[in-house]
Protein backbone atom coordinates (compact mmCIF):
# COMPACT_ATOMS: atom_id res chain seq x y z
CA UNK A 1 0.00 0.00 0.00
CA UNK A 2 1.21 3.10 -1.04
CA UNK A 3 0.62 6.75 -0.47
CA UNK A 4 0.54 7.40 -4.40
CA UNK A 5 -2.57 4.63 -4.43
CA UNK A 6 -4.00 6.12 -1.42
CA UNK A 7 -4.37 9.79 -3.50
CA UNK A 8 -6.56 8.48 -5.62
CA UNK A 9 -9.54 7.79 -3.31
CA UNK A 10 -12.57 10.00 -4.00
CA UNK A 11 -11.27 12.95 -1.72
CA UNK A 12 -15.03 13.30 -0.54
CA UNK A 13 -14.77 9.68 0.90
CA UNK A 14 -11.91 10.93 2.76
CA UNK A 15 -13.32 14.00 4.04
CA UNK A 16 -16.66 12.15 5.31
CA UNK A 17 -14.66 9.33 7.03
CA UNK A 18 -12.88 12.06 9.14
CA UNK A 19 -16.47 14.05 9.80
CA UNK A 20 -17.53 10.53 10.96
CA UNK A 21 -14.99 10.18 13.43
CA UNK A 22 -15.20 13.74 14.64
CA UNK A 23 -18.79 14.02 14.91
CA UNK A 24 -19.05 10.47 16.71
CA UNK A 25 -16.43 11.31 19.69
CA UNK A 26 -18.36 14.88 19.93
CA UNK A 27 -21.85 13.22 20.60
CA UNK A 28 -19.80 10.91 22.89
CA UNK A 29 -18.00 13.98 24.96
CA UNK A 30 -21.11 15.88 24.93
CA UNK A 31 -23.30 12.90 26.72
CA UNK A 32 -20.57 11.47 28.90
CA UNK A 33 -23.27 11.66 31.79
CA UNK A 34 -25.90 9.46 30.70
CA UNK A 35 -23.66 7.49 28.40
CA UNK A 36 -24.23 3.85 30.11
CA UNK A 37 -28.10 4.11 30.41
CA UNK A 38 -28.25 5.00 26.55
CA UNK A 39 -25.64 2.67 25.35
CA UNK A 40 -27.89 0.08 27.29
CA UNK A 41 -30.80 0.61 25.53
CA UNK A 42 -28.92 1.12 22.32
CA UNK A 43 -27.98 -2.41 23.12
CA UNK A 44 -31.31 -3.50 23.68
CA UNK A 45 -32.42 -1.70 19.98
CA UNK A 46 -29.25 -3.07 17.91
CA UNK A 47 -30.18 -6.73 19.65
CA UNK A 48 -33.79 -6.38 18.73
CA UNK A 49 -32.56 -5.05 14.78
CA UNK A 50 -30.37 -7.76 14.00
CA UNK A 51 -33.62 -10.34 15.02
CA UNK A 52 -35.56 -8.87 12.13
CA UNK A 53 -32.48 -8.34 10.35
CA UNK A 54 -31.01 -11.90 10.19
CA UNK A 55 -34.93 -13.44 10.20
CA UNK A 56 -35.20 -11.41 6.51
CA UNK A 57 -32.23 -12.24 5.37
CA UNK A 58 -31.32 -15.55 6.83
CA UNK A 59 -31.45 -17.47 3.67
CA UNK A 60 -28.71 -15.41 2.00
CA UNK A 61 -26.59 -16.06 5.15
CA UNK A 62 -26.66 -19.52 5.23
CA UNK A 63 -26.36 -20.65 1.55
CA UNK A 64 -22.91 -19.01 1.93
CA UNK A 65 -22.49 -22.32 4.32
CA UNK A 66 -25.08 -24.85 3.01
CA UNK A 67 -26.73 -25.42 -0.04
CA UNK A 68 -29.88 -26.24 1.24
CA UNK A 69 -30.88 -23.80 4.53
CA UNK A 70 -34.11 -24.60 6.50
CA UNK A 71 -36.75 -22.04 8.03
CA UNK A 72 -35.36 -23.96 11.61
CA UNK A 73 -31.70 -22.54 10.80
CA UNK A 74 -33.00 -18.87 9.89
CA UNK A 75 -34.72 -18.92 13.18
CA UNK A 76 -31.59 -19.92 15.52
CA UNK A 77 -29.72 -18.01 13.61
CA UNK A 78 -31.78 -15.33 14.41
CA UNK A 79 -32.02 -15.92 18.41
CA UNK A 80 -27.99 -16.59 18.58
CA UNK A 81 -27.49 -13.10 16.55
CA UNK A 82 -29.47 -11.06 18.84
CA UNK A 83 -28.33 -12.59 22.05
CA UNK A 84 -24.38 -12.26 21.18
CA UNK A 85 -25.08 -8.48 19.80
CA UNK A 86 -26.72 -7.99 23.36
CA UNK A 87 -24.01 -9.75 25.29
CA UNK A 88 -21.45 -8.28 23.12
CA UNK A 89 -22.59 -4.04 23.06
CA UNK A 90 -23.96 -4.20 27.01
CA UNK A 91 -20.44 -5.31 28.56
CA UNK A 92 -18.04 -3.61 25.83
CA UNK A 93 -20.01 0.03 25.30
CA UNK A 94 -19.80 0.04 29.01
CA UNK A 95 -15.98 0.17 28.22
CA UNK A 96 -16.29 2.76 25.89
CA UNK A 97 -17.75 4.77 28.70
CA UNK A 98 -14.39 5.08 30.55
CA UNK A 99 -12.86 6.77 27.70
CA UNK A 100 -13.39 10.25 28.75
CA UNK A 101 -12.95 9.06 32.49
CA UNK A 102 -9.37 9.44 34.18
CA UNK A 103 -7.98 6.59 35.80
CA UNK A 104 -5.98 6.63 39.17
CA UNK A 105 -2.77 7.05 37.13
CA UNK A 106 -4.33 10.17 35.20
CA UNK A 107 -4.21 8.31 32.22
CA UNK A 108 -7.11 9.78 29.91
CA UNK A 109 -9.59 6.48 30.39
CA UNK A 110 -6.85 4.06 31.48
CA UNK A 111 -5.91 0.86 29.25
CA UNK A 112 -9.35 -0.34 29.03
CA UNK A 113 -10.63 3.10 27.45
CA UNK A 114 -7.34 2.85 25.50
CA UNK A 115 -8.52 -0.68 24.21
CA UNK A 116 -11.65 -0.21 23.93
CA UNK A 117 -11.56 3.24 21.87
CA UNK A 118 -9.48 0.84 19.37
CA UNK A 119 -11.53 -2.23 19.48
CA UNK A 120 -14.60 -0.14 19.15
CA UNK A 121 -12.85 2.29 16.32
CA UNK A 122 -12.45 -1.57 14.33
CA UNK A 123 -15.88 -2.15 14.79
CA UNK A 124 -17.59 0.97 13.81
CA UNK A 125 -15.21 1.21 10.78
CA UNK A 126 -16.53 -2.70 9.75
CA UNK A 127 -19.20 -1.27 10.11
CA UNK A 128 -19.35 0.86 7.96
CA UNK A 129 -17.66 -0.71 5.53
CA UNK A 130 -20.69 -3.24 4.99
CA UNK A 131 -22.88 -0.79 5.15
CA UNK A 132 -21.20 1.32 1.88
CA UNK A 133 -20.86 -2.35 0.06
CA UNK A 134 -23.94 -3.26 0.62
CA UNK A 135 -25.60 0.04 -0.63
CA UNK A 136 -23.63 0.89 -3.58
CA UNK A 137 -24.36 -3.36 -4.56
CA UNK A 138 -27.91 -1.62 -4.46
CA UNK A 139 -27.03 0.97 -6.04
CA UNK A 140 -25.13 -0.79 -9.12
CA UNK A 141 -28.36 -2.86 -9.24
CA UNK A 142 -30.73 0.44 -9.72
CA UNK A 143 -28.19 1.56 -12.16
CA UNK A 144 -28.83 -1.52 -14.21
CA UNK A 145 -32.82 -0.59 -14.09
CA UNK A 146 -31.62 2.96 -15.20
CA UNK A 147 -29.68 1.13 -17.92
CA UNK A 148 -32.48 -0.93 -19.59
CA UNK A 149 -34.58 2.30 -19.33
CA UNK A 150 -31.64 4.42 -21.36
CA UNK A 151 -31.40 1.25 -24.05
CA UNK A 152 -34.96 1.72 -24.65
CA UNK A 153 -35.14 5.36 -24.25
CA UNK A 154 -31.67 7.30 -24.95
CA UNK A 155 -33.26 10.92 -23.57
CA UNK A 156 -32.89 8.50 -20.12
CA UNK A 157 -30.31 9.39 -17.68
CA UNK A 158 -28.14 7.11 -16.05
CA UNK A 159 -27.33 8.12 -12.40
CA UNK A 160 -23.74 7.69 -10.51
CA UNK A 161 -24.86 7.14 -7.08
CA UNK A 162 -22.14 7.91 -3.66
CA UNK A 163 -22.70 4.59 -2.66
CA UNK A 164 -21.81 3.31 -6.04
CA UNK A 165 -18.99 6.22 -6.89
CA UNK A 166 -17.12 5.46 -2.82
CA UNK A 167 -17.64 1.24 -3.72
CA UNK A 168 -15.97 1.57 -6.94
CA UNK A 169 -13.18 4.04 -5.40
CA UNK A 170 -12.46 1.70 -2.56
CA UNK A 171 -12.75 -1.83 -4.42
CA UNK A 172 -10.64 -0.57 -8.03
CA UNK A 173 -7.88 0.74 -5.64
CA UNK A 174 -4.80 -2.21 -4.97
CA UNK A 175 -4.26 -0.76 -2.13
CA UNK A 176 -7.58 -1.08 -0.83
CA UNK A 177 -9.77 -3.39 -2.42
CA UNK A 178 -9.07 -5.86 -0.27
CA UNK A 179 -11.54 -4.77 2.31
CA UNK A 180 -14.39 -6.09 0.58
CA UNK A 181 -13.87 -9.71 1.48
CA UNK A 182 -14.39 -7.83 5.21
CA UNK A 183 -18.18 -7.70 4.42
CA UNK A 184 -19.85 -11.09 4.57
CA UNK A 185 -22.82 -9.80 2.48
CA UNK A 186 -20.83 -8.65 -0.69
CA UNK A 187 -20.81 -11.61 -3.19
CA UNK A 188 -20.22 -10.60 -6.82
CA UNK A 189 -22.07 -13.22 -8.40
CA UNK A 190 -25.53 -12.30 -6.62
CA UNK A 191 -25.00 -8.97 -7.78
CA UNK A 192 -24.16 -10.07 -11.23
CA UNK A 193 -26.88 -12.10 -11.52
CA UNK A 194 -29.05 -9.52 -9.90
CA UNK A 195 -28.28 -6.73 -12.34
CA UNK A 196 -28.99 -9.36 -15.11
CA UNK A 197 -32.23 -9.83 -13.26
CA UNK A 198 -32.94 -6.13 -13.01
CA UNK A 199 -32.31 -5.11 -16.58
CA UNK A 200 -34.23 -8.08 -17.81
CA UNK A 201 -37.01 -7.04 -15.73
CA UNK A 202 -36.80 -3.64 -17.19
CA UNK A 203 -37.07 -3.83 -20.64
CA UNK A 204 -40.09 -4.35 -22.42
CA UNK A 205 -40.83 -8.52 -23.24
CA UNK A 206 -39.68 -8.21 -26.44
CA UNK A 207 -36.23 -6.99 -25.94
CA UNK A 208 -36.27 -8.75 -22.75
CA UNK A 209 -36.47 -12.06 -24.87
CA UNK A 210 -34.26 -11.54 -27.02
CA UNK A 211 -31.40 -9.90 -24.14
CA UNK A 212 -32.03 -13.47 -22.46
CA UNK A 213 -31.55 -15.62 -25.14
CA UNK A 214 -27.91 -14.08 -25.58
CA UNK A 215 -27.28 -14.14 -21.90
CA UNK A 216 -28.19 -17.74 -21.90
CA UNK A 217 -25.63 -18.33 -24.19
CA UNK A 218 -23.29 -18.02 -21.35
CA UNK A 219 -25.66 -20.21 -18.93
CA UNK A 220 -25.08 -24.38 -18.23
CA UNK A 221 -27.55 -26.19 -20.66
CA UNK A 222 -29.52 -27.36 -18.00
CA UNK A 223 -30.46 -24.11 -16.75
CA UNK A 224 -31.32 -23.10 -20.80
CA UNK A 225 -33.96 -25.76 -20.51
CA UNK A 226 -35.04 -25.35 -16.75
CA UNK A 227 -38.29 -24.93 -16.36
CA UNK A 228 -37.82 -24.51 -12.57
CA UNK A 229 -35.41 -21.93 -12.47
CA UNK A 230 -33.77 -20.35 -15.87
CA UNK A 231 -33.54 -16.27 -16.46
CA UNK A 232 -36.87 -16.69 -18.06
CA UNK A 233 -38.16 -17.73 -14.75
CA UNK A 234 -36.44 -15.28 -12.97
CA UNK A 235 -37.38 -12.61 -15.23
CA UNK A 236 -40.95 -13.46 -15.14
CA UNK A 237 -41.44 -14.25 -12.05
CA UNK A 238 -44.42 -11.60 -10.25
CA UNK A 239 -42.51 -11.28 -7.39
CA UNK A 240 -39.36 -10.42 -8.70
CA UNK A 241 -40.73 -8.08 -11.33
CA UNK A 242 -42.55 -6.28 -8.20
CA UNK A 243 -39.56 -5.56 -6.58
CA UNK A 244 -37.92 -4.11 -9.61
CA UNK A 245 -40.83 -2.19 -10.49
CA UNK A 246 -41.04 -0.53 -6.86
CA UNK A 247 -37.32 -0.04 -6.92
CA UNK A 248 -36.96 -2.53 -4.01
CA UNK A 249 -33.35 -3.54 -4.79
CA UNK A 250 -32.38 -4.72 -1.15
CA UNK A 251 -35.82 -7.34 -1.57
CA UNK A 252 -34.74 -8.53 -4.83
CA UNK A 253 -30.60 -8.99 -3.67
CA UNK A 254 -31.96 -10.94 -0.72
CA UNK A 255 -34.74 -13.39 -3.04
CA UNK A 256 -35.06 -17.13 -2.63
CA UNK A 257 -34.98 -17.96 -6.02
CA UNK A 258 -32.10 -15.81 -6.54
CA UNK A 259 -30.24 -17.95 -3.65
CA UNK A 260 -31.43 -21.43 -5.61
CA UNK A 261 -30.51 -20.28 -8.47
CA UNK A 262 -26.93 -19.67 -7.45
CA UNK A 263 -26.70 -22.88 -5.54
CA UNK A 264 -25.68 -24.36 -8.77
CA UNK A 265 -22.14 -24.53 -8.85
CA UNK A 266 -22.34 -24.59 -12.45
CA UNK A 267 -24.49 -21.16 -12.65
CA UNK A 268 -22.17 -19.49 -9.64
CA UNK A 269 -18.92 -20.42 -11.35
CA UNK A 270 -20.08 -18.49 -14.91
CA UNK A 271 -21.04 -15.62 -13.03
CA UNK A 272 -17.74 -15.32 -11.23
CA UNK A 273 -16.23 -14.71 -14.59
CA UNK A 274 -19.01 -12.98 -16.23
CA UNK A 275 -18.17 -9.14 -17.14
CA UNK A 276 -22.19 -8.64 -16.75
CA UNK A 277 -21.40 -5.02 -17.30
CA UNK A 278 -19.74 -5.59 -20.91
CA UNK A 279 -22.72 -7.78 -21.69
CA UNK A 280 -25.52 -5.23 -20.81
CA UNK A 281 -23.63 -2.57 -22.39
CA UNK A 282 -22.62 -0.41 -19.78
CA UNK A 283 -19.98 1.00 -21.36
CA UNK A 284 -19.32 4.92 -21.00
CA UNK A 285 -18.14 7.16 -23.57
CA UNK A 286 -16.46 10.41 -22.42
CA UNK A 287 -20.00 12.06 -22.48
CA UNK A 288 -20.47 9.40 -19.13
CA UNK A 289 -23.00 8.18 -21.37
CA UNK A 290 -23.41 4.30 -21.17
CA UNK A 291 -23.68 2.94 -25.16
CA UNK A 292 -27.16 2.67 -26.42
CA UNK A 293 -26.91 -0.74 -27.50
CA UNK A 294 -24.54 -3.97 -26.76
CA UNK A 295 -24.36 -7.02 -29.29
CA UNK A 296 -23.44 -10.12 -26.74
CA UNK A 297 -23.52 -12.08 -30.02
CA UNK A 298 -20.02 -10.41 -31.18
CA UNK A 299 -18.50 -12.04 -27.87
CA UNK A 300 -19.57 -15.56 -29.23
Amino acid sequence: MSIGELSNLDPWLIYAIIASVLIAFLIIWMMKGAIKMILLGGSVLCAIFTYFWVSKNGFTYLSFITKDPEEWMVVASSWISALLVLAVLSNGLFWFSNIFSWSRNGVFGGFKGALTTILMGCVIVWVGLMLLFYYGSVAEMTRSRELALYHMDTSKIVSVPWAYKWKHSLSDNPATSWLSSLCPEHDPERLALSKVVVYLCTLDPTTSAARRRQIDYYMPKSRQTSRVLSLKVLSEDETIRTSVQKGDMQGLYSHVKLTKYLQDDEVREVFKKLDVDTILGFKFTRSNKPQATSQVSNAH
